[in-house]
């Protein structure tokens, strides 16, 4: 198991265990105490990373989404506006969709959080 720990990892635990221990060794504590405390340290780091590594696979799934709306959008300007897909007014037409989806959605976002934060006030 200690071959998986990464090296930053497995070296702050292991500063932190020297300072545990000097403290144990200052306040007159057995090994026990320090190995809880070693314990802990290292369930603290890997609870971190755990939490991280949760945000960036939800990032990546947000990317994700929102790749498959932007097809689907072009698709849906190019069903509604049969123009060229490669001209200057596709192009423009999809810009103007995209800021003013954007704008609501941003706007209903807001509002709805503004609510919440008055909620729990």
């Amino acid at each position: 198991m200690e071959n998986n720990i990464h090296p930053i990892i497995k070296e702050t635990m292991i500063e932190e265990s020297k300072k545990n221990e000097e403290y144990s060794i200052r306040e007159g504590m057995g090994i026990h105490h320090h190995l809880h405390r070693f314990r802990e340290g290292g369930t603290r780091i890997t609870k971190e990373i755990r939490e991280r590594v949760v945000g960036y696979i939800a990032a990546a799934f947000g990317l994700v989404a929102g790749l498959a709306w932007n097809e689907f959008i072009k698709q849906l300007i190019e069903t509604l506006f049969p123009i060229k897909k490669d001209t200057l007014w596709a192009k423009g037409v999809y810009a103007l969709v995209m800021t003013i989806l954007l704008v609501i959605i941003t706007l209903i976002i807001t509002k709805f959080l503004s609510n919440e934060e008055k909620k729990q006030q």
